[in-house]
């Protein structure tokens, strides 16, 4: 057997298991989905020793939490907050229509500025600008129910192209391949519809601007700004967070970001850049046991060293330069 037909097998039993879950989840009852997931996060915190180290280096490096128990009980609230995602994805549909949607999703702007943009039927187009916290995957959900605007979003494809195909066809809104670039996004914005990038990883330096985050060097995403430019349309950073676990979430919506081009482009997109990480920064702050420790936002954190406290000073940025 070819290499290329083992792995079109393994990929097509990796799909058929995660439809057997999607069955499961589907017929047990929400809260003892919430359950079972909680007790495999439990074992997922200390079998994944690598992540849980790295996701604790990054607490203490951020400088969010000094202590390391500080930090470990937000990396333990933080596997557990993963363990529910998939959960929601998949009663979504189950739970929440068109007629019942204000039942769960609520919406909290932050500023008067961005009520504009949660007006139906005349709600504004925008950039939006998320992360990997709360429940990303139901937050374009979420919005074009509260917003009454069509949604466009972009989408690293999958390895496993079987479950990418699911995905794509079930996120409830249009979705394009990141590999297309930002003309789809762009179009998109020009009929009239909105765009959600999720911005809160590291970007190659071809794709990316140097950016403070949490006090740290990063490298953010230019391409919300090059389309805010292009487009002239503002950038609204949110995110969808849970509130219990009845399937209760807020939109929380920031102040948008309005921004005249000086001309000089390169400028241009790292003084935007900056404003939208410091909007996702405060959203961090505001939820930090929902946002994704794990990935590896800082390059200059020295993950060599262990967040223990036998070198206490793992996190500290004295000691994580380049």
């Amino acid at each position: 057997m070819s290499h290329k037909s083992t792995a079109n097998w393994l990929a097509k039993l990796e799909y058929l298991l995660f439809r057997f879950v999607e069955t499961l989840i589907r017929i047990i009852p929400l809260r003892v989905c919430y359950g079972i997931f909680n007790v495999i996060a439990w074992f997922a915190y200390y079998l994944l020793r690598k992540h849980r180290r790295r996701a604790i280096s990054h607490v203490l490096f951020s400088g969010f939490r000094k202590t390391e128990a500080e930090a470990k009980a937000i990396v333990k609230a933080n596997f557990r907050h993963f363990g529910k995602i998939m959960v929601e994805v998949i009663k979504a549909p189950q739970i929440v229509n068109k007629d019942n949607f204000h039942e769960y999703y609520k919406l909290e702007i932050l500023d008067d500025e961005a009520q504009k943009f949660f007006s139906p039927p005349s709600s504004k187009n925008a950039i939006l600008i998320t992360g990997h916290l709360g429940n990303w995957e139901l937050a374009g959900h979420a919005y074009q129910y509260l917003s009454g605007i069509d949604l466009v979003s972009t989408m690293r494809e999958l390895d496993n192209k079987y479950l990418g195909e699911y995905v794509y066809s079930h996120r409830g809104h249009k979705t394009v391949s990141k590999k297309h670039g930002i003309l789809p996004l762009f179009r998109a914005l020009l009929s009239g519809d909105s765009v959600a990038i999720v911005a809160d990883q590291h970007a190659h330096a071809s794709e990316g601007v140097p950016v403070t985050f949490f006090g740290q060097l990063a490298t953010a995403h230019k391409s919300p700004s090059y389309l805010s430019i292009r487009a002239k349309c503002p950038i609204v950073c949110g995110t969808l967070v849970r509130i219990d676990d009845n399937f209760h979430f807020k939109l929380v919506i920031m102040k948008p970001i309005y921004y005249t081009p000086t001309g000089n482009m390169d400028d241009d997109n790292k003084k935007i850049t900056q404003l939208y990480t410091d909007s996702l920064e405060q959203l961090v702050r505001m939820y930090p046991e929902q946002w994704n420790w794990v990935h590896r936002r800082w390059l200059n954190c020295n993950r060599k060293h262990k967040a223990s406290t036998e070198n206490p000073a793992a996190g500290t940025p004295e000691n994580n330069k380049p």
